[in-house]
């Protein structure tokens, strides 16, 4: 419901309220802070270990299957003719980011495995480390 009340206002034409603004920029770092700090107090480092081989499985999905499939998605919907390609180079590097944050809250909602989602999440973002340089020299082939 949300979605579409936003979509309303963005397509009616009026201006935001600067209130929403200024209420924006201290809600969405607040936010990730709480996030961050719930997600901290469940981590369990040990674990990282024993959850290794789905670790390296999720790498393999988030920074080499993803950004193939998003990419040739994207160029079937002809991306790669808008804006000299940006819109490919976009959907390129949005494929190839790490899990998400919200990951880890969706395992502790749904009873998930989170000592799996925390573990994921952290050697996907530490692989991102590795991956940046792979995907700038690749980006540039475009």
């Amino acid at each position: 419901m949300a979605i579409l009340v936003g979509l309303a206002f963005n397509f009616s034409g009026l201006e935001r309220f600067q209130i929403l603004s200024t209420i924006n920029k201290i809600l969405v770092p607040l936010s990730v802070a709480v996030y961050s700090f719930a997600i901290g107090l469940t981590m369990k480092f040990r674990k990282l270990r024993q959850y290794l081989p789905e670790c390296l499985t999720m790498s393999i999905i988030k920074f080499l299957i993803s950004p193939i499939v998003g990419v040739g998605f994207a160029y079937i919907l002809c991306c790669s003719d808008f804006m000299g390609g940006l819109a490919l180079k976009v959907v390129l590097i949005e494929a190839t980011m790490p899990a998400a944050i919200f990951s880890l809250i969706l395992a502790r909602l749904f009873n998930l495995n989170q000592d799996l989602a925390n573990s994921c999440w952290l050697f996907t973002t530490f692989a991102v480390i590795f991956v940046v340089p792979i995907l700038s020299f690749v980006l540039r082939l475009f």
